[in-house]
């Protein structure tokens, strides 16, 4: 599964609830946040447990210039996963806002959404496998 900003969020919680291949998250908004439908009473990042229970990897892609994070948010996304024991990437770009993935937005970026998008290919590839058995 792939989820970009608001799908990202969903993405996530849904890898709370079913067991998943693989998650690549690009940019998921409000994992630290209490204030979300999916997340009451306490932040969508508290289930990251259920994650690794279930075992599905997960890989996020942020910018480190992304308005929805402060380096606080950043660091605590990925100790959660680190401390669930969420098998994950976590990857950062720097100078990079959120949307980078988006050719059609001014915030977009060639290099970060090139990158991200064969890191997620390579996860998907060795989790899913080539299709060719």
């Amino acid at each position: 599964m792939v989820g970009l900003s608001a799908g990202g969020h969903i993405a996530f919680y849904a890898a709370t609830q079913i067991p998943l291949a693989a998650v690549a998250l690009f940019y998921p908004g409000w994992l630290t946040a209490p204030e979300t439908a999916l997340s009451r009473p306490d932040p969508l990042l508290a289930l990251a447990p259920r994650i690794a229970a279930l075992d599905t990897p997960v890989l996020v892609l942020l910018g480190e210039a992304d308005h929805l994070y402060t380096a606080d948010d950043r660091a605590a996304i990925y100790a959660a996963l680190r401390d669930a024991g969420v098998r994950h990437g976590f990857v950062t770009y720097p100078d990079t806002r959120h949307g980078f993935f988006c050719d059609e937005r001014d915030t977009y970026r060639a290099g970060p959404a090139a990158d991200a998008w064969q890191r997620t290919l390579r996860l998907l590839h060795a989790e899913l496998g080539s299709g060719d058995r």
